[in-house]
C-alpha cells in the first residue's frame, strides 16, 4: 500500500487535490489515480515496482487553501514500492 500525502508549505493537508500514480518501468503500463480527502491522503495498493506519485491541486491565491479554480499548483516525487510506503507531496 502507497499512501501519498499532500501538504501545502506550512504543513497543513490539502483535500480535494487530484493524485496520480504511474509506473516508472516499462514493464507496466497502468496508472491509478484518485482525489485526497479531508486529511490530504490517498491511500492505493500498487504492485512492487517504482512508481511516479504526482498531484495537481487548485489553490486560494496564498496557495494555502483549496479553492476550485484557483492557482495550480503540482509536485512530483518517486517512490520504490515493497511495502507500505509513505510519499510527501508538497504544494
Amino acid at each position: 500500500m502507497v499512501t501519498a500525502l499532500v501538504v501545502n508549505s506550512s504543513g497543513d493537508p490539502m483535500r480535494n487535490c487530484f493524485v496520480s500514480f504511474t509506473p516508472k518501468s516499462s514493464r507496466r503500463t497502468d496508472a491509478m489515480a484518485r482525489y485526497t480527502g479531508v486529511d490530504g491522503k490517498v491511500t492505493q495498493a500498487l504492485p512492487a515496482d517504482t512508481w511516479e506519485a504526482q498531484t495537481v491541486c487548485s489553490v486560494d491565491p496564498e496557495g494555502v487553501m483549496p479553492y476550485p479554480g484557483g492557482k495550480t499548483r503540482e509536485a512530483t516525487a518517486v517512490v520504490d514500492v515493497t511495502g507500505d510506503t509513505t510519499v510527501r507531496l508538497v504544494v
